[in-house]
Protein backbone atom coordinates (compact mmCIF):
# COMPACT_ATOMS: atom_id res chain seq x y z
CA UNK A 1 0.00 0.00 0.00
CA UNK A 2 3.24 2.40 0.84
CA UNK A 3 4.71 1.46 -2.19
CA UNK A 4 1.74 2.13 -4.37
CA UNK A 5 1.38 5.48 -2.81
CA UNK A 6 4.86 6.24 -3.70
CA UNK A 7 4.43 5.36 -7.64
CA UNK A 8 1.17 7.63 -6.89
CA UNK A 9 3.30 10.80 -5.67
CA UNK A 10 6.21 10.26 -8.35
CA UNK A 11 3.70 10.24 -11.11
CA UNK A 12 1.92 13.38 -9.80
CA UNK A 13 5.54 14.85 -9.33
CA UNK A 14 6.36 13.79 -12.66
CA UNK A 15 3.35 15.59 -14.62
CA UNK A 16 3.57 19.38 -12.15
CA UNK A 17 7.34 18.77 -13.34
CA UNK A 18 6.22 18.50 -17.64
CA UNK A 19 3.22 21.21 -16.68
CA UNK A 20 6.05 23.54 -15.31
CA UNK A 21 8.39 22.76 -18.01
CA UNK A 22 5.91 23.40 -20.55
CA UNK A 23 4.74 26.34 -18.84
CA UNK A 24 8.28 27.70 -18.93
CA UNK A 25 8.89 27.42 -22.38
CA UNK A 26 5.40 29.07 -23.45
CA UNK A 27 6.52 32.11 -21.20
CA UNK A 28 9.99 32.41 -22.59
CA UNK A 29 8.02 32.05 -26.02
CA UNK A 30 5.38 35.11 -25.17
CA UNK A 31 8.63 36.98 -23.46
CA UNK A 32 10.96 36.50 -26.78
CA UNK A 33 11.55 39.05 -28.90
CA UNK A 34 9.36 39.43 -32.21
CA UNK A 35 10.31 37.94 -35.28
CA UNK A 36 7.91 39.44 -37.69
CA UNK A 37 7.42 38.16 -41.56
CA UNK A 38 4.81 39.71 -43.99
CA UNK A 39 2.30 37.89 -45.87
CA UNK A 40 0.62 39.39 -48.64
CA UNK A 41 -1.21 39.33 -51.86
CA UNK A 42 -3.79 37.16 -53.06
CA UNK A 43 -5.30 36.45 -49.11
CA UNK A 44 -8.10 37.56 -47.31
CA UNK A 45 -7.11 40.39 -45.27
CA UNK A 46 -4.38 41.70 -48.47
CA UNK A 47 -2.00 41.57 -45.78
CA UNK A 48 -0.95 39.60 -42.55
CA UNK A 49 2.26 39.94 -40.13
CA UNK A 50 3.23 36.57 -38.73
CA UNK A 51 5.46 37.29 -35.44
CA UNK A 52 7.48 33.63 -36.26
CA UNK A 53 8.51 33.78 -32.37
CA UNK A 54 5.72 32.44 -31.61
CA UNK A 55 5.66 29.64 -33.87
CA UNK A 56 7.04 26.45 -33.60
CA UNK A 57 10.86 25.93 -35.08
CA UNK A 58 11.63 22.30 -37.24
CA UNK A 59 15.51 21.02 -37.25
CA UNK A 60 16.18 19.94 -41.20
CA UNK A 61 19.03 18.98 -42.72
CA UNK A 62 20.62 20.10 -46.38
CA UNK A 63 23.00 20.16 -48.49
CA UNK A 64 26.02 22.74 -48.88
CA UNK A 65 28.30 21.79 -51.47
CA UNK A 66 28.40 18.16 -50.72
CA UNK A 67 28.37 19.06 -47.10
CA UNK A 68 25.10 17.53 -45.05
CA UNK A 69 24.60 20.29 -42.62
CA UNK A 70 21.66 20.78 -39.98
CA UNK A 71 19.95 23.72 -39.53
CA UNK A 72 16.69 25.24 -37.59
CA UNK A 73 14.08 27.17 -38.78
CA UNK A 74 10.01 27.76 -39.81
CA UNK A 75 8.28 25.28 -42.24
CA UNK A 76 6.82 27.64 -44.64
CA UNK A 77 4.07 25.63 -45.14
CA UNK A 78 3.28 25.60 -41.62
CA UNK A 79 3.83 29.72 -41.07
CA UNK A 80 0.78 29.24 -43.78
CA UNK A 81 -1.58 27.38 -41.87
CA UNK A 82 -4.39 30.07 -40.72
CA UNK A 83 -4.45 32.48 -43.79
CA UNK A 84 -6.69 32.15 -45.98
CA UNK A 85 -5.68 32.25 -49.44
CA UNK A 86 -8.29 34.37 -52.18
CA UNK A 87 -7.99 31.76 -55.16
CA UNK A 88 -7.25 27.26 -55.16
CA UNK A 89 -4.00 28.13 -57.11
CA UNK A 90 -1.36 30.09 -56.67
CA UNK A 91 2.45 30.86 -56.58
CA UNK A 92 4.28 32.00 -53.55
CA UNK A 93 7.02 35.42 -54.54
CA UNK A 94 9.74 35.32 -51.45
CA UNK A 95 11.29 38.86 -51.75
CA UNK A 96 14.50 40.37 -50.59
CA UNK A 97 15.05 43.94 -49.66
CA UNK A 98 17.21 44.03 -52.78
CA UNK A 99 14.00 43.65 -54.78
CA UNK A 100 15.32 39.80 -55.99
CA UNK A 101 12.51 36.88 -55.61
CA UNK A 102 12.04 33.53 -56.09
CA UNK A 103 8.64 32.52 -57.46
CA UNK A 104 7.27 28.95 -56.43
CA UNK A 105 4.80 27.08 -57.10
CA UNK A 106 2.13 26.80 -54.46
CA UNK A 107 1.78 23.97 -52.32
CA UNK A 108 5.48 23.74 -52.81
CA UNK A 109 6.88 20.62 -53.78
CA UNK A 110 9.50 20.25 -51.49
CA UNK A 111 10.14 21.93 -48.06
CA UNK A 112 11.00 25.46 -47.34
CA UNK A 113 12.52 26.64 -44.05
CA UNK A 114 12.83 30.32 -42.80
CA UNK A 115 15.60 31.04 -40.29
CA UNK A 116 17.54 34.09 -38.87
CA UNK A 117 21.03 34.83 -40.04
CA UNK A 118 23.82 35.58 -37.16
CA UNK A 119 22.88 39.25 -38.07
CA UNK A 120 19.24 38.50 -37.25
CA UNK A 121 18.66 38.91 -41.26
CA UNK A 122 15.19 36.38 -41.61
CA UNK A 123 16.42 34.46 -44.77
CA UNK A 124 14.99 31.47 -46.90
CA UNK A 125 16.15 27.77 -47.27
CA UNK A 126 14.75 25.56 -49.89
CA UNK A 127 15.40 21.71 -49.44
CA UNK A 128 16.09 20.15 -53.18
CA UNK A 129 14.93 23.73 -54.92
CA UNK A 130 17.47 25.68 -56.79
CA UNK A 131 19.86 28.33 -55.30
CA UNK A 132 17.61 31.42 -56.18
CA UNK A 133 15.14 30.04 -53.05
CA UNK A 134 17.97 30.96 -50.79
CA UNK A 135 16.93 34.80 -50.64
CA UNK A 136 18.89 36.76 -48.09
CA UNK A 137 17.04 39.24 -45.70
CA UNK A 138 13.51 38.84 -47.09
CA UNK A 139 11.17 42.12 -47.13
CA UNK A 140 7.60 39.67 -47.82
CA UNK A 141 6.22 36.78 -49.24
CA UNK A 142 3.63 38.03 -51.79
CA UNK A 143 0.51 35.00 -52.63
CA UNK A 144 -0.18 35.32 -56.42
CA UNK A 145 -2.80 33.68 -57.83
CA UNK A 146 -2.44 31.82 -61.33
CA UNK A 147 -6.25 31.39 -61.71
CA UNK A 148 -8.11 34.54 -63.40
CA UNK A 149 -9.09 37.26 -60.71
CA UNK A 150 -12.51 38.43 -59.77
CA UNK A 151 -10.83 40.78 -57.16
CA UNK A 152 -8.20 43.25 -56.65
CA UNK A 153 -6.99 46.83 -58.83
CA UNK A 154 -9.47 47.12 -61.49
CA UNK A 155 -7.78 48.48 -65.30
CA UNK A 156 -11.00 49.69 -67.25
CA UNK A 157 -10.85 50.77 -70.77
CA UNK A 158 -13.87 52.63 -72.40
CA UNK A 159 -15.50 48.91 -73.36
CA UNK A 160 -14.10 46.99 -70.44
CA UNK A 161 -13.17 46.06 -66.97
CA UNK A 162 -10.94 44.03 -66.21
CA UNK A 163 -9.27 42.90 -62.94
CA UNK A 164 -5.29 42.41 -61.63
CA UNK A 165 -5.14 40.25 -58.33
CA UNK A 166 -2.97 42.28 -55.81
CA UNK A 167 -0.46 39.36 -56.27
CA UNK A 168 -0.22 40.01 -59.72
CA UNK A 169 0.12 43.64 -59.55
CA UNK A 170 3.42 43.36 -57.66
CA UNK A 171 4.47 40.38 -60.01
CA UNK A 172 3.68 43.05 -62.76
CA UNK A 173 6.12 45.57 -61.40
CA UNK A 174 9.13 42.64 -61.31
CA UNK A 175 10.29 40.70 -64.30
CA UNK A 176 11.50 37.30 -64.95
CA UNK A 177 15.22 36.67 -64.89
CA UNK A 178 15.40 33.21 -65.47
CA UNK A 179 13.55 29.84 -64.57
CA UNK A 180 15.69 27.22 -62.63
CA UNK A 181 15.52 23.84 -61.75
CA UNK A 182 17.09 21.44 -59.50
CA UNK A 183 15.68 17.39 -58.80
CA UNK A 184 12.25 18.31 -60.57
CA UNK A 185 11.47 21.46 -58.21
CA UNK A 186 11.48 24.43 -60.00
CA UNK A 187 12.00 28.20 -59.22
CA UNK A 188 11.67 31.30 -60.66
CA UNK A 189 13.90 34.13 -60.40
CA UNK A 190 12.44 37.63 -60.87
CA UNK A 191 14.16 40.93 -60.39
CA UNK A 192 12.66 44.52 -60.53
CA UNK A 193 11.07 45.85 -63.32
CA UNK A 194 13.23 48.34 -65.76
CA UNK A 195 9.80 49.72 -66.55
CA UNK A 196 7.69 50.16 -63.29
CA UNK A 197 5.52 53.12 -64.81
CA UNK A 198 1.66 53.42 -64.94
CA UNK A 199 1.75 52.83 -68.76
CA UNK A 200 4.15 49.55 -68.04
CA UNK A 201 1.60 48.45 -65.75
CA UNK A 202 -1.59 48.80 -67.70
CA UNK A 203 0.02 48.51 -71.31
CA UNK A 204 -1.92 51.76 -72.63
CA UNK A 205 -0.48 55.18 -73.48
CA UNK A 206 -3.51 57.27 -71.91
CA UNK A 207 -3.85 56.61 -68.34
CA UNK A 208 -5.67 58.44 -65.18
CA UNK A 209 -4.62 56.82 -61.69
CA UNK A 210 -7.31 56.76 -58.84
CA UNK A 211 -6.49 56.79 -55.13
CA UNK A 212 -7.70 54.96 -52.17
CA UNK A 213 -7.95 58.66 -50.73
CA UNK A 214 -9.97 59.58 -53.35
CA UNK A 215 -7.78 61.51 -55.10
CA UNK A 216 -7.23 61.17 -59.13
CA UNK A 217 -4.26 61.59 -61.21
CA UNK A 218 -4.40 61.99 -64.76
CA UNK A 219 -1.08 62.09 -67.46
CA UNK A 220 0.49 59.84 -64.95
CA UNK A 221 1.67 57.25 -68.01
CA UNK A 222 5.34 57.75 -67.23
CA UNK A 223 4.26 58.09 -62.90
CA UNK A 224 5.93 55.02 -60.90
CA UNK A 225 4.63 52.42 -59.19
CA UNK A 226 5.80 50.73 -56.40
CA UNK A 227 4.80 48.17 -53.59
CA UNK A 228 4.98 48.85 -49.89
CA UNK A 229 2.92 47.55 -47.59
CA UNK A 230 0.84 45.08 -49.22
CA UNK A 231 -0.57 47.38 -51.69
CA UNK A 232 0.26 48.87 -55.24
CA UNK A 233 1.19 52.98 -54.80
CA UNK A 234 1.98 55.74 -57.36
CA UNK A 235 3.88 58.68 -56.84
CA UNK A 236 2.10 61.31 -59.48
CA UNK A 237 4.18 64.13 -58.27
CA UNK A 238 2.60 64.16 -54.46
CA UNK A 239 4.33 61.61 -53.03
CA UNK A 240 3.39 57.53 -53.20
CA UNK A 241 -0.15 56.76 -52.26
CA UNK A 242 -2.16 53.70 -52.49
CA UNK A 243 -3.57 52.81 -55.64
CA UNK A 244 -7.38 52.00 -55.88
CA UNK A 245 -7.86 51.45 -59.64
CA UNK A 246 -6.86 53.13 -63.17
CA UNK A 247 -8.86 54.46 -66.06
CA UNK A 248 -7.43 54.09 -69.57
CA UNK A 249 -7.77 55.26 -72.92
CA UNK A 250 -8.69 58.77 -71.74
CA UNK A 251 -6.87 62.11 -70.61
CA UNK A 252 -9.84 64.03 -70.29
CA UNK A 253 -12.02 63.87 -66.56
CA UNK A 254 -15.31 65.07 -66.08
CA UNK A 255 -13.67 68.05 -63.76
CA UNK A 256 -12.62 69.52 -66.63
CA UNK A 257 -15.49 70.65 -67.32
CA UNK A 258 -15.22 73.68 -65.03
CA UNK A 259 -12.21 74.61 -66.79
CA UNK A 260 -14.26 74.92 -69.98
CA UNK A 261 -16.70 77.20 -67.75
CA UNK A 262 -13.70 78.97 -66.51
CA UNK A 263 -12.14 80.26 -69.78
CA UNK A 264 -15.37 80.94 -71.13
CA UNK A 265 -15.78 83.56 -67.90
CA UNK A 266 -11.93 84.96 -68.27
CA UNK A 267 -12.85 85.56 -71.76
CA UNK A 268 -15.81 87.41 -71.28
CA UNK A 269 -17.78 84.90 -72.95
CA UNK A 270 -21.33 83.70 -71.58
CA UNK A 271 -21.01 80.05 -70.93
CA UNK A 272 -24.06 77.60 -70.80
CA UNK A 273 -23.36 73.92 -69.24
CA UNK A 274 -26.36 70.94 -69.31
CA UNK A 275 -25.85 67.83 -67.44
CA UNK A 276 -27.87 64.66 -68.50
CA UNK A 277 -27.27 63.15 -65.28
CA UNK A 278 -26.94 59.07 -65.75
CA UNK A 279 -25.66 59.39 -69.77
CA UNK A 280 -22.96 56.74 -70.48
CA UNK A 281 -20.40 56.34 -72.89
CA UNK A 282 -21.59 53.21 -74.04
CA UNK A 283 -25.41 54.73 -74.41
CA UNK A 284 -24.07 57.51 -76.75
CA UNK A 285 -22.31 54.99 -78.43
CA UNK A 286 -25.58 51.92 -79.05
CA UNK A 287 -28.00 54.81 -79.67
CA UNK A 288 -25.46 57.06 -81.87
CA UNK A 289 -27.77 56.55 -84.99
CA UNK A 290 -30.96 57.66 -83.48
CA UNK A 291 -29.09 61.12 -81.66
CA UNK A 292 -28.72 63.96 -83.61
CA UNK A 293 -27.31 66.76 -81.44
CA UNK A 294 -25.39 64.37 -79.10
CA UNK A 295 -23.94 62.03 -81.44
CA UNK A 296 -20.55 61.01 -81.39
CA UNK A 297 -18.53 63.73 -83.72
CA UNK A 298 -15.77 66.75 -83.73
CA UNK A 299 -18.04 67.68 -80.47
CA UNK A 300 -17.23 64.41 -78.19
CA UNK A 301 -14.85 63.18 -77.00
CA UNK A 302 -14.53 60.35 -74.21
CA UNK A 303 -14.41 61.53 -70.18
CA UNK A 304 -13.67 59.89 -67.10
CA UNK A 305 -16.17 60.27 -63.78
CA UNK A 306 -14.90 60.19 -59.94
CA UNK A 307 -14.95 57.60 -58.14
CA UNK A 308 -17.23 57.32 -56.42
CA UNK A 309 -19.44 57.33 -60.13
CA UNK A 310 -22.62 58.66 -57.92
CA UNK A 311 -23.78 62.29 -58.32
CA UNK A 312 -22.78 63.95 -55.36
CA UNK A 313 -19.22 63.35 -55.46
CA UNK A 314 -19.49 63.82 -59.67
CA UNK A 315 -21.21 66.95 -59.50
CA UNK A 316 -18.98 68.52 -56.77
CA UNK A 317 -15.93 67.80 -59.55
CA UNK A 318 -17.47 69.37 -61.93
CA UNK A 319 -18.52 73.10 -60.36
CA UNK A 320 -15.07 72.68 -58.45
CA UNK A 321 -12.50 71.41 -60.85
CA UNK A 322 -11.24 69.58 -58.04
CA UNK A 323 -11.02 65.78 -57.19
CA UNK A 324 -13.20 64.65 -54.69
CA UNK A 325 -10.13 64.85 -51.80
CA UNK A 326 -9.60 68.37 -52.45
CA UNK A 327 -13.13 69.61 -53.23
CA UNK A 328 -14.48 67.43 -49.61
CA UNK A 329 -17.46 65.66 -51.02
CA UNK A 330 -16.27 61.65 -51.08
CA UNK A 331 -18.42 59.12 -49.15
CA UNK A 332 -16.08 56.29 -47.63
CA UNK A 333 -17.43 52.49 -47.90
CA UNK A 334 -20.95 52.54 -46.34
CA UNK A 335 -20.96 55.76 -45.42
CA UNK A 336 -24.39 57.66 -45.69
CA UNK A 337 -24.90 59.94 -48.17
CA UNK A 338 -25.00 63.82 -46.72
CA UNK A 339 -25.49 66.71 -48.69
CA UNK A 340 -22.19 68.49 -47.86
CA UNK A 341 -20.55 71.86 -48.30
CA UNK A 342 -17.71 72.13 -51.03
CA UNK A 343 -14.79 72.93 -49.29
CA UNK A 344 -13.20 75.23 -52.57
CA UNK A 345 -14.58 77.58 -54.05
CA UNK A 346 -17.17 76.90 -57.09
CA UNK A 347 -17.60 78.02 -60.64
CA UNK A 348 -20.52 79.90 -59.37
CA UNK A 349 -18.79 81.55 -56.75
CA UNK A 350 -15.96 82.44 -59.49
CA UNK A 351 -18.12 84.04 -61.51
CA UNK A 352 -20.12 86.10 -59.67
CA UNK A 353 -16.67 87.24 -58.40
CA UNK A 354 -15.99 88.23 -61.63
CA UNK A 355 -18.87 90.35 -61.71
CA UNK A 356 -21.03 87.82 -64.09
CA UNK A 357 -24.85 86.84 -63.62
CA UNK A 358 -25.87 83.01 -62.51
CA UNK A 359 -28.79 81.04 -63.21
CA UNK A 360 -28.08 77.42 -61.39
CA UNK A 361 -31.22 75.19 -62.15
CA UNK A 362 -31.42 71.55 -60.17
CA UNK A 363 -33.87 69.01 -59.68
CA UNK A 364 -36.21 68.52 -56.85
CA UNK A 365 -33.17 69.42 -53.82
CA UNK A 366 -29.79 69.54 -53.38
CA UNK A 367 -26.99 66.93 -53.95
CA UNK A 368 -24.41 69.59 -52.46
CA UNK A 369 -24.40 72.41 -51.01
CA UNK A 370 -22.75 75.67 -53.35
CA UNK A 371 -22.48 79.05 -53.12
CA UNK A 372 -25.49 80.11 -54.56
CA UNK A 373 -29.04 78.46 -54.50
CA UNK A 374 -30.34 76.54 -57.27
CA UNK A 375 -33.79 77.25 -58.95
CA UNK A 376 -35.74 73.92 -58.08
CA UNK A 377 -37.35 72.05 -60.85
CA UNK A 378 -40.38 69.12 -60.40
CA UNK A 379 -39.24 67.71 -63.59
CA UNK A 380 -36.98 68.03 -66.36
CA UNK A 381 -39.31 69.82 -68.65
CA UNK A 382 -39.64 72.19 -65.96
CA UNK A 383 -35.51 72.57 -65.67
CA UNK A 384 -36.19 73.21 -69.62
CA UNK A 385 -38.21 75.67 -69.50
CA UNK A 386 -36.33 77.51 -66.41
CA UNK A 387 -33.09 77.10 -68.81
CA UNK A 388 -34.84 78.49 -71.72
CA UNK A 389 -35.65 81.70 -69.50
CA UNK A 390 -32.35 81.95 -68.27
CA UNK A 391 -30.97 81.52 -71.90
CA UNK A 392 -33.75 84.68 -72.69
CA UNK A 393 -33.07 86.87 -69.48
CA UNK A 394 -28.96 87.06 -70.72
CA UNK A 395 -27.65 85.10 -67.92
CA UNK A 396 -23.87 84.86 -68.24
CA UNK A 397 -23.49 81.37 -66.87
CA UNK A 398 -26.16 79.16 -66.99
CA UNK A 399 -26.12 75.52 -65.12
CA UNK A 400 -29.18 73.50 -65.92
CA UNK A 401 -28.84 69.61 -64.59
CA UNK A 402 -31.49 66.92 -66.18
CA UNK A 403 -32.08 64.16 -63.35
CA UNK A 404 -34.40 62.08 -65.67
CA UNK A 405 -31.99 59.98 -67.59
CA UNK A 406 -30.68 58.74 -64.76
CA UNK A 407 -34.23 57.67 -63.14
CA UNK A 408 -35.17 56.08 -66.25
CA UNK A 409 -32.11 54.15 -66.13
CA UNK A 410 -32.27 53.08 -62.65
CA UNK A 411 -35.24 51.68 -63.21
CA UNK A 412 -35.47 49.62 -66.67
CA UNK A 413 -31.47 50.10 -67.50
CA UNK A 414 -29.55 52.23 -69.43
CA UNK A 415 -29.45 50.24 -72.82
CA UNK A 416 -33.76 49.62 -72.35
CA UNK A 417 -36.06 51.45 -75.31
CA UNK A 418 -37.50 53.43 -72.42
CA UNK A 419 -34.01 54.61 -71.42
CA UNK A 420 -33.68 55.18 -75.26
CA UNK A 421 -37.19 57.29 -75.31
CA UNK A 422 -36.12 59.81 -72.48
CA UNK A 423 -32.76 59.58 -74.09
CA UNK A 424 -34.08 61.50 -77.13
CA UNK A 425 -36.01 63.49 -75.05
CA UNK A 426 -33.90 65.14 -72.83
CA UNK A 427 -31.58 65.72 -76.16
CA UNK A 428 -35.13 67.69 -77.77
CA UNK A 429 -34.55 70.20 -74.64
CA UNK A 430 -30.72 70.29 -74.93
CA UNK A 431 -30.96 71.04 -78.91
CA UNK A 432 -33.27 73.90 -78.33
CA UNK A 433 -31.15 75.39 -75.35
CA UNK A 434 -27.90 75.44 -77.77
CA UNK A 435 -29.43 76.84 -80.46
CA UNK A 436 -31.22 79.72 -78.41
CA UNK A 437 -27.91 80.54 -76.54
CA UNK A 438 -25.24 82.63 -77.95
CA UNK A 439 -21.85 81.13 -76.60
CA UNK A 440 -20.43 78.24 -75.65
CA UNK A 441 -22.15 74.93 -74.35
CA UNK A 442 -20.72 72.39 -72.43
CA UNK A 443 -22.65 69.10 -72.08
CA UNK A 444 -20.83 66.26 -69.50
CA UNK A 445 -22.81 63.92 -67.68
CA UNK A 446 -21.60 62.73 -64.28
CA UNK A 447 -21.91 59.24 -64.51
CA UNK A 448 -22.77 56.14 -67.02
CA UNK A 449 -24.53 53.40 -65.61
CA UNK A 450 -24.58 49.61 -65.26
CA UNK A 451 -27.13 46.80 -66.56
CA UNK A 452 -28.14 44.22 -63.73
CA UNK A 453 -30.80 42.13 -63.39
CA UNK A 454 -33.04 41.35 -60.50
CA UNK A 455 -34.49 38.09 -59.42
CA UNK A 456 -36.68 37.64 -61.94
CA UNK A 457 -34.30 38.74 -64.71
CA UNK A 458 -35.65 42.54 -64.88
CA UNK A 459 -32.86 44.53 -65.89
CA UNK A 460 -32.19 47.97 -63.99
CA UNK A 461 -29.43 50.14 -63.49
CA UNK A 462 -26.78 50.72 -60.99
CA UNK A 463 -23.69 52.98 -60.76
CA UNK A 464 -20.87 53.85 -58.01
CA UNK A 465 -19.09 50.36 -59.13
CA UNK A 466 -15.94 51.55 -60.83
CA UNK A 467 -16.98 49.50 -64.24
CA UNK A 468 -16.22 50.73 -67.83
CA UNK A 469 -20.24 51.01 -67.90
CA UNK A 470 -19.95 53.49 -65.47
CA UNK A 471 -17.06 55.35 -65.58
CA UNK A 472 -16.79 56.57 -69.03
CA UNK A 473 -19.15 59.69 -70.42
CA UNK A 474 -19.47 61.55 -73.56
CA UNK A 475 -18.08 64.91 -73.42
CA UNK A 476 -19.29 67.56 -75.51
CA UNK A 477 -17.90 71.25 -76.18
CA UNK A 478 -20.31 73.59 -78.55
CA UNK A 479 -18.32 76.61 -79.42
CA UNK A 480 -20.31 79.76 -80.81
CA UNK A 481 -23.73 79.12 -82.66
CA UNK A 482 -24.02 75.45 -83.35
CA UNK A 483 -26.17 73.77 -86.58
CA UNK A 484 -27.28 69.92 -86.04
Amino acid sequence: MVQTNKKTVRFILFCLLTALFALTLTACNKNAEPIYLTIDGDIKGDIVRVDLAQQKQTEYLYDDDGEEKQGEGWELSEVFEGIEFLYPQNKVMITATDGVSAVLQYPLTSAVYLYQNEDGKLCAKGIDYPKVVGIKDISEITVVTTEDATGGYKVLTPTETSYISRGNAKLKLFSLAATNLFKENAADKYTKAADPSVSGFTGRSKNIVYFEDFDIAKNTSGALLDWKDGKLVCDSGNGAKAVFGFVTGTDTLIQDAYYEMKEAVDEDQKVMFILPDGFSWEQANVFNEELTTLKLNENATVAASTHLSISPVALAAIVTGQPPITNGVFFQDGESRAVLPLAVEDIFGYAENAGKSVAYIEGRGNLILTSVTPEYSLSDNEAYLKAMQAVNAGKDLIFVHFHETDDTNHEFGPLSLQAKTKLLTIETYIADLIHAFEGKVVVVPDHGHNTLYDTLGNPYGDHGLFTALDMYVPFYVFEGAYED
